[in-house]
């Protein structure tokens, strides 16, 4: 609290009596305290928000992993059934009918399924297609002479046949992705995802999971079984994903080609082309979110399953993004959230915590207020160590008819005596002695120019060319007799009163015993009622050990 009172003194705040001093001090340390606080909070505020940052759209990202996992699982399933029956000896790719009437049902309740392939290692394939209300299959036979032989049907939703065409091709199903991904891991347990192609068929984009496994007594026989998963249906669900207000979700390929959402979803955002296929970011920049996003996690160094910061349309967003497969060349899947979206917490409750705060800080004013207001009485009687500068005439006046006391003295000169006309030392010592006294014990303030009457005499009889000269005096004086070193429990003030100068001298207590040294002698004065005693070695040695900790 005292340091309070200095560094308030250094602002020119002029201190009155305790009561104002004390509620100063409280107010300034209510101010501190909360001013600390909002200072940390300002200082800690950039790692709070990334940390919110990265924790929200974490979150994000692993909601939208696990939704997805949930709409590829039927794939991974069709697969295992698929490779069931394969192992039993139920599934034979050259019966066409039979195929289509156990597959057909089995993909009407998993519509993200576009399609189911069948092929072996003799270049033959089984291949069901579901597009626009339609079945149609492709059988394929390789001939003698390196051309395939295909065979089209097109087939109702119970499995009979409409109409067929056949066709000749160069494709060879053992050179697809999905077939040479599945054989380099045979015999593991793990389902193969290839990375985004288009598809022979469809000539659209999208994924497929196989399995290859051998044929049951011959070794050298292998069966691969693949699920064709249109990205259209992925984005498809992904764009209905509730990823904050403003958020998305959306496919991109390990090179950042981006998969282009729907159209309409485009249309907020930017011009996009309709097509649906991937486009390198090189192609389109300029305010869209998707390929802004992508352009950062490039140049980020393509983390996987880190967060990246960037803007997009002149606004901030935080993006996530991870591979979908074990394969870094797969499908990534990438989440992005403006900021706003991510701090929409905070930012709606900012108004509560400015409110919180200008709580507290009256809430503290208050109590402060309070407190001093409670112990006015006893605060009245507290000693008064120092003048109002803004009143100081009325306040000597006041100090001048209450009389002298155990902190108030009067003292009719500085250095002058009177009786002998000429400056002594003696007078000097005089309000030295009661200086070192008050400090020695509670404060006071002694009154250079006043006699013991009350009767204002003024300090020119003093004989200072100026009052620089008059303060130059004092501290030299104090320093000589006092020490410097406790100087700074010292306030020297020259005031002018009807007309004349006087000088207030503050005394604040001291925390250390102050000693009066003068003749190589060094005195221990208290106050003891309006007078100061000098005490002996042994009383002030007692004194000190009580008065002073």
């Amino acid at each position: 609290m005292r340091l309070l009172s200095r560094f308030a003194r250094r602002l020119n705040v002029r201190t009155y009596d305790i009561r104002e001093r004390l509620r100063r001090d409280l107010i300034l340390l209510v101010l501190v305290i909360v001013g600390s606080l909002i200072a940390l909070t300002l200082l800690l505020g950039s790692q709070i928000r990334k940390n919110i940052a990265t924790d929200q759209i974490e979150r994000n990202t692993v909601n939208a992993t696990r939704s997805l996992d949930q709409l590829m699982l039927p794939a991974e399933r069709t697969i295992r059934i698929l490779r069931g029956w394969g192992e039993t000896g139920h599934l034979d790719i050259g019966n066409t009918a039979a195929l289509t009437k156990r597959l057909i049902p089995t993909m009407e309740e998993m519509p993200q399924i576009s399609g189911v392939i069948l092929a072996d290692s003799d270049g033959s394939e089984y291949l069901l297609i579901h597009e626009d209300e339609q079945w149609l299959t492709r059988t394929t036979t390789q001939s003698a002479a390196g051309d395939a032989q295909l065979h089209w049907v097109q087939w109702d939703g119970f499995g009979k046949m409409i109409r067929d065409w056949k066709d000749t091709s160069g494709y060879d199903p053992r050179t697809r992705p999905w077939y040479t991904g599945a054989l380099n891991q045979l015999g593991d347990d793990d389902i193969f995802w290839t990375s985004p192609y288009i598809f022979e068929a469809l000539q659209v984009p999208g994924a497929t999971a196989s399995f290859g496994w051998r044929a049951n007594g011959d070794a050298e026989k292998v069966t691969v079984a693949g699920v064709d998963v249109l990205l259209s249906e992925i984005e498809s669900f992904l764009s209905k994903l509730r990823i904050g207000d403003q958020g998305m979700a959306f496919l991109f390929d390990a090179n950042g080609a981006v998969f282009i959402p729907d159209t309409d979803r485009d249309a907020a955002s930017g011009p996009l082309p309709a097509k649906r296929t991937f486009f390198p970011v090189q192609r389109n920049s300029g305010g869209n979110e998707v390929f802004d996003a992508v352009g950062a996690w490039l140049d980020a160094g393509k983390p996987d399953n880190g967060s990246v910061r960037f803007g997009s349309g002149g606004e901030r967003w935080w993006g996530r993004f991870v591979r979908l497969y074990a394969d870094k060349n797969a499908l990534w899947l990438a989440v992005v959230v403006p900021q706003s979206d991510l701090f929409g917490v905070i930012q709606r409750h900012w108004v509560l915590f400015a409110l919180l705060v200008l709580v507290v800080l009256s809430a503290g004013i208050g109590l402060a207020m309070l407190f001093v207001s409670r112990y006015s009485r006893q605060l009245k009687d507290l000693p008064k160590t120092s003048i109002d500068r803004d009143d100081g005439e009325a306040e000597v006046y006041a100090l001048i008819r209450s009389g002298e006391s155990p902190t108030l003295e009067f003292k009719s000169t500085m250095r002058m005596n009177l009786k002998a006309g000429r400056p002594g030392k003696e007078i000097e010592l005089a309000w030295l002695k009661t200086v070192v006294a008050f400090m020695n014990t509670e404060g006071g303030i002694v009154l250079l120019g006043v006699d013991d009457a009350g009767e204002i005499l003024g300090m020119e009889v003093d004989g200072f060319e100026n009052d620089d000269k008059c303060r130059l005096h004092f501290k030299n004086v104090v320093n000589q007799h006092v020490g410097l070193e406790n100087s700074h429990y010292l306030r020297f003030e020259i005031l002018n009163i009807s007309g004349r100068k006087i000088a207030a001298v503050e005394c604040e207590r001291s925390r250390e015993p102050v000693f009066l040294t003068a003749k190589n002698d060094e005195s221990f004065y208290i106050r003891s009622g309006p007078s100061s005693v000098r005490l002996p070695v042994s009383k002030a040695f007692h004194y000190m050990q009580n008065h002073f900790h």
